[in-house]
């Protein structure tokens, strides 16, 4: 009887924790040996390989009234790899706003105004239409069973437009990548300027001119692989990192003389290829990046490694009142690295135009090795 109880009560919570597993949307596995347990546990590490995650949402704010959110929903995503560079993406979408297009006020749109997101478990689709990219080119496999990061947002435009620059041949580093001028004399404001012509051994601390190529290709969306010049000889697979910890963050430049009209909106955000990235809403195009000086010196460490934690830290943004009318507009964008740096940098944004764009203050401490915390 006590044997006969012991496997009822067995398979009772075995049935348990499978209905829970599925009910969650999780993976009920049953191992009754060492072997079998080892073979679940490769299961599962490939099945985390593979899963597409995301950071915190980011939501805009309505221009017409500042106390109530808009409709756009911002997604920053990234997707461990084995052996390859992680990779990550930007997506934006709608929420529903009870028109006759976006019905369901609770239902998540793509760019056609179709659910990109299911309504009951909120798994999102793989065949929406993403606001940035094309969706019918040929990234776009439509298979939900297989990951979509590498379909639209700005990784796709960024990644189209790395290959047009190496097609051309004409400026394989047309992208406005900057740095801190490291010849700028002691004290703030700093100005940016261009990685390509302005970082040189020393700020990259690498040894060899050779070396310094392959570092600059690879951040501009190369491979580490160069020619006799040290010009690129290949585009990567995925141009833009990892969006981990770094939550997208909405810039807003209102009209001085009407403050319900937008005439800027960027989304600011930083990844794990060391940069921090700066894109237009209404194209997701990349108008620039930021490269913090404790990424510059980890940027070589790409030849031989495929994921590190660079600029992943919280994004905070100070605006101040522009005028009379008390028109709030964009002052200090603030950040931090986490894992990345012991740095918290602050750009003044003051200028809607992203290229004149200064660094109004840093701050680190021998004794802050990482800077993890809210700013």
């Amino acid at each position: 009887d006590n044997i006969v109880t012991h496997h009822i009560a067995f398979a009772t919570e075995n049935a348990l924790l499978e209905d829970a597993a599925g009910e969650s949307g999780g993976v009920y596995l049953v191992a009754y040996n060492k072997s079998q347990l080892m073979h679940a546990l490769y299961s599962v590490a490939q099945m985390i390989g593979q899963a597409v995650s995301f950071t915190a949402p980011a939501v805009s704010v309505d221009a017409e009234n500042k106390i109530q959110n808009g409709n756009e929903l911002y997604m920053g995503l990234f997707l461990p790899m084995n052996q390859r560079y992680w990779v990550g993406n930007l997506k934006k979408y709608q929420f529903g706003d009870g028109s006759a297009d976006r019905p369901e006020f609770w239902g998540v749109y793509d760019a056609s105004n179709n659910l990109a997101a299911d309504l009951v478990t909120g798994e999102y689709f793989d065949d929406t239409d993403g606001f940035w990219g094309d969706e019918q080119d040929s990234n776009d496999s439509d298979n939900r069973a297989e990951a979509d990061i590498s379909e639209d947002g700005v990784g796709e435009v960024l990644t189209e437009r790395v290959l047009q620059s190496f097609t051309n041949g004409a400026d394989f580093y047309e992208r406005a990548i900057k740095i801190a001028d490291p010849e700028y004399e002691e004290g703030y404001p700093v100005n940016l300027v261009d990685l390509a012509t302005h970082a040189g051994n020393t700020e990259l601390e690498v040894a060899t001119d050779e070396l310094r190529h392959k570092t600059i290709n690879w951040t501009y969306g190369y491979t580490f692989d160069t020619d006799d010049s040290g010009n690129p000889v290949a585009v990567r697979e995925w141009a833009l990192g990892p969006i981990i910890h770094s939550r997208p963050t909405i810039i807003d430049y209102y009209n001085a003389e009407d403050s319900t009209v937008l005439d800027h909106r960027y989304i600011v955000v930083g990844a794990c290829d060391g940069m921090l990235h700066v894109f237009d809403d209404s194209t997701g195009a990349e108008l620039m990046a930021f490269v913090p000086n404790d990424a510059l010196r980890q940027l070589k460490n790409f030849e031989s490694i495929f994921h590190q934690p660079l600029v992943d830290g919280e994004i905070k943004q100070v605006r101040y009142k522009a005028n009379e009318e008390s028109i709030s507009q964009p002052k200090y964008l603030i950040f931090g690295q986490r894992r990345g740096g012991g740095t918290i940098v602050a750009l003044d944004i003051s200028d809607p135009n992203p290229n004149n764009w200064t660094v109004a203050w840093e701050f680190s401490d021998p004794e802050m090795a990482q800077s993890w915390s809210s700013v």
